[in-house]
């Protein structure tokens, strides 16, 4: 359930809390500059000024509240501002994952890169849940990353069977032609002239 506050009201019960105290202008100005953000902070602060007011620990009520507020949400601020580091941070490791951490073996090693030291998650090597959290999404994606990699080594595989294929010599047509095909393919490869071949090839005269 949502709580509406309005600035009157609680300024008329600071007044009232502080036995008639009235704001000055910067005073009022800053505290009101706090309440329009976080109001909840002015609220719950000008409960315990007042407290503080009445059993004579302090002096100047508003001097008080203002002080509070503003160390108040200056507190909120960093808890805010390191929330939204950590997200940052957490969405960076999670692309990665999807992007690289899919093709670690283990997830074991995928939690060293990310938590370990220099890892994007350093700062946050103590929080299981997070760890976690990266765990299973390294589960999701490593059948993939495992297709992928299959994948990579059939083409390899293909390549290479290719590359012994071509480098492979030429299966002579037949026994009585054999040594023409040599002789002619040495010439194609830059051997002697092809008329010395013709030559060689020639039946041997009768006499």
């Amino acid at each position: 359930m949502n709580t509406t506050y309005d600035w009157s009201a609680e300024r008329d019960r600071a007044i009232t809390g502080f036995s008639g105290e009235i704001p000055g202008e910067r005073v009022e100005a800053d505290i009101l500059e706090v309440f329009r953000t976080r109001p909840d902070i002015v609220a719950a602060a000008i409960t315990k000024v007042a407290a503080a007011f009445h059993s004579g620990r302090i002096r100047s009520g508003w001097a008080v509240l203002r002080a509070d507020v503003q160390k108040a949400h200056r507190e909120d601020d960093v808890v805010v501002t390191d929330s939204r580091t950590t997200a940052k941070l957490v969405a960076r490791a999670e692309q990665w994952v999807r992007a690289a951490g899919l093709h670690y073996p283990t997830v074991e090693e995928c939690l060293m890169h990310l938590f370990g030291v220099g890892g994007i998650l350093a700062e946050h090597r103590d929080d299981r849940q997070l760890q976690d959290r990266i765990e299973l999404l390294w589960l999701e994606v490593r059948p993939e990353g495992e297709k992928i990699e299959r994948e990579a080594d059939e083409r390899g595989v293909a390549y290479a069977a290719a590359m012994r294929k071509s480098d492979r010599p030429a299966q002579m047509p037949d026994s009585e032609h054999a040594l023409q095909f040599e002789q002619l393919r040495q010439v194609l490869a830059g051997g002697p002239p092809p008329g010395r071949h013709l030559r060689m090839l020639e039946p041997p005269t009768q006499d």
